[in-house]
């Protein structure tokens, strides 16, 4: 972004996860939403990765404690190669 107040706000958030490609682009946002996430600004801080992740073109995905491995298997095979 040319606005560094926007370029600072998005480049000081942190993933739980990144998949990338064997390019070493980014595919994948992965947030892992346990029982303690819910704390404080998480939901917002959620929300500006989430539209920074939508404006890049990168998925976003969010999982739970409930997801099996099957359930992560059918979302990564999901990914563009």
């Amino acid at each position: 972004s040319e606005n560094k107040s926007a370029y600072f706000c998005i480049n000081s958030k942190r993933a739980d996860f990144v998949i990338i490609s064997r390019f070493g682009d980014p595919l994948a946002v992965v947030e892992y939403q346990g029982g303690a996430h819910y704390q404080g600004n998480a939901i917002v801080r959620d929300a500006v990765k989430k539209e920074a992740c939508r404006k890049a073109g990168i998925a976003y995905m969010e999982i739970t404690p409930g997801y099996s491995h099957d359930d992560l298997a059918v979302l990564i095979n999901r990914l563009p190669a």
